[in-house]
């Protein structure tokens, strides 16, 4: 019995030692000659966005010459939007847009020599090649744009059959908001 109680009192001092709390210092601090002391904390979010562009553009067919035919997107709607937008303050997120034309005019091509040219809009606003389609600032989550899309036909006096076509490219980038 009496080494039972021993063998018991051994395991209850084991316990204590390891369930006894344990100080850590990270600094040390003389109350006699330091009345206050500070520490650095750290959060950090890092840069990101995210963003779409609408569906191809219709413009329809035959609509003849000197016309001027509104493009329309084949599925959903007509916008350029940002979902979300996580940037450094002082910046803003900067969409652009281009054709595929010579020196990246917005122009669509039968593949042969016609070239029809078409205009593009966001909001109320023309846009020139790389120009401003979007910007959101930082601090803002998300944003949008309405894009128009208006194609001049022919000035010839007949059309010319086939299929024509061309690209929009949209960039974006982060720039200092001015």
């Amino acid at each position: 019995m009496k080494n039972f109680k021993n063998l018991l009192l051994a395991g209850a001092t084991v316990l204590v030692t390891l369930a006894a709390p344990m100080n850590v210092f990270a600094k040390n601090v003389d109350p006699a000659t330091v009345d206050s002391q500070e520490t650095t904390l750290n959060y950090k979010v890092g840069s990101h966005y995210t963003w779409e562009i609408h569906s191809d553009i219709d413009f329809g067919k035959d609509g003849g010459t000197n016309a001027t035919l509104n493009g329309t997107v084949k599925t959903g709607d007509q916008k350029v939007k940002v979902t979300e937008n996580v940037i450094e303050e002082g910046k803003k997120l900067h969409i652009t847009a281009h054709g595929s034309g010579t020196d990246k005019a917005f122009t669509i091509t039968n593949g042969s020599n016609t070239v029809l040219n078409y205009a593009v809009k966001s909001g109320d606003k023309a846009v020139g090649v790389d120009g401003d389609v979007l910007d959101v600032v930082a601090g803002t989550n998300t944003g949008e744009t309405v894009m128009d899309f208006k194609l001049s036909t022919t000035t010839d006096t007949a059309e010319k059959a086939g299929t024509y076509t061309g690209t929009i490219t949209y960039a974006s980038s982060v720039v200092d908001a001015q």
